[in-house]
């Protein structure tokens, strides 16, 4: 069972060397804690003056309602199937009290892409073991969810447009950091013929907080009118309006 001190009001999942630690820390002026099984990257985010512990969240339980909220920035892609992934949304689900927060890479459009010759450099990353589509995320956090009152929310983040950089031939080797990808001819995205965005986010509201989703989401610099998919499940209560 993962300790958690009292003072801590949110959990960030794969935390890293801590970069969405401090983020949110600054954003909700609360103290969070890092959850990583990389002990260089926990060392490095406590460096930083930032709290940060080994944990398996895969094997381990996070205690039931032991937080505000729960943040997954750029994790679940480093997982190695959807059931863990569903795990670490489930965890989150249990720990949080108010909302679960999470962005991957965009996969969506790997097919439309490769029919161009072209990928996302992220999408050839070693590292990026699980390719979750939307709908697949979307799926597993109604599922995380279930029959408690609230609401999930998943689209799209940082909407690109026009010519592109980071789009490369599919012909490209593999693992391009970001400034070699961009090294590259960028590609007009005016010949895939939909949206496309660098991110997919979905955002878990826990509880009757109807209104709450949307104001949030600016909070996270998402615009709403990016939502692709929603569930609900409100019961007849005065919502809450706080974020």
């Amino acid at each position: 069972m993962l300790n958690i001190d009292k003072s801590v009001k949110f959990l960030d999942f794969g935390c890293s060397a801590g970069s969405s630690i401090a983020a949110m820390q600054n954003k909700f002026s609360v103290t969070g804690l890092g959850i990583d099984i990389d002990d260089q990257k926990l060392e490095l985010a406590r460096s930083k003056g930032l709290n940060a512990v080994n944990f398996d969240l895969i094997n381990g339980v996070v205690p039931a309602n032991s937080v505000e909220f729960v943040t997954m920035i750029h994790v679940l892609e480093h997982l190695n199937s959807i059931d863990e992934a569903a795990r670490f949304i489930t965890q989150g689900v249990r720990a949080a009290t108010k909302f679960v927060f999470i962005r991957i890479p965009n996969f969506d459009v790997d097919g439309l892409l490769i029919k161009h010759g072209v990928k996302f450099y992220h999408s050839d990353w070693s590292g990026h073991r699980l390719h979750l589509s939307s709908l697949q995320l979307y799926l597993i956090c109604v599922r995380a969810l279930g029959r408690r009152n609230g609401e999930v929310l998943v689209g799209g983040r940082q909407l690109l447009s026009g010519r592109c950089k980071g789009i490369v031939p599919a012909s490209a080797p593999r693992n391009l950091s970001k400034r070699d990808a961009e090294a590259f001819p960028a590609f007009d995205l005016n010949k895939i013929g939909v949206p496309v965005h660098k991110e997919t986010f979905a955002l878990i509201v826990l509880g009757n907080r109807q209104g709450y989703g949307p104001k949030l989401l600016r909070r996270m610099k998402v615009n709403p009118t990016d939502i692709r998919a929603r569930h609900s499940n409100f019961s007849d209560v005065t919502p809450d309006q706080e974020v």
